[in-house]
C-alpha cells in the first residue's frame, strides 16, 4: 500500500507541476546507485529533399542532450554529442518509408552505412512510416559494435523531443514499455509483476493498446486507451474484476505525460550497465 500512494503522489506531482524534473522527484531515494557517467553520443541528422539542409541545427541537438539528461541524473548519468554528422548524400533518410525495401531494412542500412563502432549512435529523423516516435534498440548498451537509437521529429506531435529520446534511452539500457506487447498483460495487483507487462514491479500495470473482453458480452473486447489531460478514462477490467490506473508520467508508456521514471526502472539501467561485458561507451 505504500508504495502505491507513493506512485499517487509521483503521478500528482508530474501532472500538476511538469516543470519538476525527474531529478527533483527521485532526489530522496538515497539508496540509487550512482554510475558517475558521462556518455558520448555520434549523432546523424538527416537532411531535407529541397536545399539538402540538416533537419535540425547543433544547438537543437545540445539541447535536447541536456534535456534528456535531467531525466537521468538520479543515477548519475547524462549525455552529450561527441560528434555530429550530417547525412548529406541521400535525403531520402528524412523520411522512411516502407516502399521499395521494409523500414526495417532502411533502417538497418543506414546504421551499417553511418554507425560508429563502440559508440551510441543516435540518428535523427522527420518520420519513420508505421513507427511511432522512433526506435531503441533493446538492450543495445550491452552490444560489442555499437548501440543505435532512431527518433522522429514530426511523427510524435505530443511529445517533447527531449522525452522521445529518454524513451529510447530506456530500452538501450534495458526497459520495456510499460504496456510490453511482447509479454503477458500484468494484473492491476501486481501479483505477476515479475513475469507479465515490463518485469517492473513498482510500474502499475498498463493495458494500452491491449484487447480487453468485456465478461457480460463474449466476443465483446475493449481497447485499452486514455482521454485528454492525461486523464485515464477505461471501463475494462482485468481478470480480477479490477480496473487499471497506470501511470501515465512513466517515461516508458505511450501516453504524451511523461516526466520521469521509477526507482526499480533505474536500478533495472544500473543492472543492465553494469552486467555489460562492453562499457566501452
Amino acid at each position: 500500500m505504500k508504495q502505491f500512494i507513493q506512485l499517487i503522489v509521483f503521478s500528482l506531482l508530474c501532472f500538476s507541476a511538469l516543470q519538476v524534473h525527474a531529478q527533483d522527484l527521485h532526489r530522496k531515494n538515497g539508496d540509487l546507485p550512482c554510475l558517475n557517467k558521462n556518455f558520448n553520443l555520434v549523432v546523424h541528422i538527416a537532411v531535407d529533399s529541397l536545399n539538402r539542409d540538416p533537419i535540425v541545427a547543433e544547438a537543437f541537438v545540445n539541447k535536447m542532450l541536456i534535456e534528456t539528461s535531467e531525466y537521468f541524473s538520479p543515477i548519475c548519468v547524462s549525455f552529450t554529442a561527441c560528434e555530429i554528422q550530417i547525412i548529406e548524400n541521400n535525403y531520402s533518410y528524412a523520411n522512411l518509408q516502407d516502399s521499395p525495401i521494409s523500414v526495417e531494412e532502411r533502417v538497418e542500412k543506414m546504421e551499417v552505412l553511418f554507425s560508429k563502432e563502440r559508440r551510441i549512435n543516435l540518428f535523427i529523423v522527420d518520420s519513420i512510416q508505421n513507427v511511432d516516435c522512433g526506435i531503441g534498440q533493446f538492450e543495445g548498451i550491452t552490444t560489442r559494435d555499437d548501440a543505435n537509437m532512431v527518433i522522429e521529429l514530426f511523427n510524435c506531435p505530443d511529445l517533447k523531443d527531449s522525452q522521445n529520446l529518454a524513451h529510447q534511452i530506456g530500452h538501450l539500457f534495458g526497459l520495456y514499455d510499460t504496456f510490453n506487447d511482447n509479454a503477458d498483460l500484468e494484473l492491476v495487483d501486481g501479483s505477476n509483476c515479475q513475469t507479465a507487462g515490463d518485469f517492473i514491479c513498482d510500474t502499475p500495470a498498463d493495458p494500452y493498446g491491449k484487447m480487453i473482453p468485456v465478461p457480460s458480452e463474449p466476443g465483446v473486447f475493449l481497447v485499452g486507451n486514455y482521454e485528454s489531460n492525461c486523464e485515464f478514462i477505461f471501463n475494462g477490467q482485468d481478470e480480477n474484476g479490477e480496473y487499471w490506473q497506470p501511470d501515465m508520467g512513466n517515461i516508458m508508456s505511450a501516453y504524451p505525460c511523461k516526466c520521469g521514471f521509477t526507482r526499480q526502472q533505474y536500478f533495472k539501467m544500473v543492472e543492465v550497465y553494469n552486467n555489460s561485458e562492453f562499457k566501452n561507451y
